[in-house]
């Protein structure tokens, strides 16, 4: 007679155990059951966060491997007014917000170059 792994007859326990439960309890095994996940859901939710770190890991792994990334459109340009442009227009036009002015003026510039929208 060959011995069988731990792992195996642990696995055995576990169905023979199992089986007594279920027959002891009869039809009544899934209300337990039902009763012990929604206890079980609830704890969860309540204490652990476990079934939300799984969902973020899960959504980070998506997109983590995600097949197509979009390209970047030739065609937009995107006008940063950054701290450094805030910097050598105040001497001129004054902290930010600039007057209407300044962003008109800023605008037919730009208009001259004939894009198809301008978005602020």
């Amino acid at each position: 007679m060959t011995e069988q792994p731990l792992f195996r007859r642990l696995s055995d326990l576990a169905g023979h155990l199992t089986a007594s439960l279920l027959r002891l309890l009869g039809n009544r095994a899934y209300y337990w059951l039902a009763a012990f996940i929604s206890l079980a859901v609830l704890v969860d939710f309540t204490f652990f966060h476990q079934v939300k770190l799984m969902e973020n890991r899960m959504f980070d792994m998506l997109v983590s491997q995600r097949l197509r990334y979009a390209a970047a459109d030739p065609e937009i340009i995107i006008v940063d007014i950054d701290e450094a442009s805030l910097s050598a227009l105040a001497k001129d036009y004054g902290r930010w917000p600039w007057p209407r002015q300044v962003l008109g003026e800023w605008v037919e510039g730009v208009e001259k170059q004939k894009p198809r929208a301008i978005v602020f």
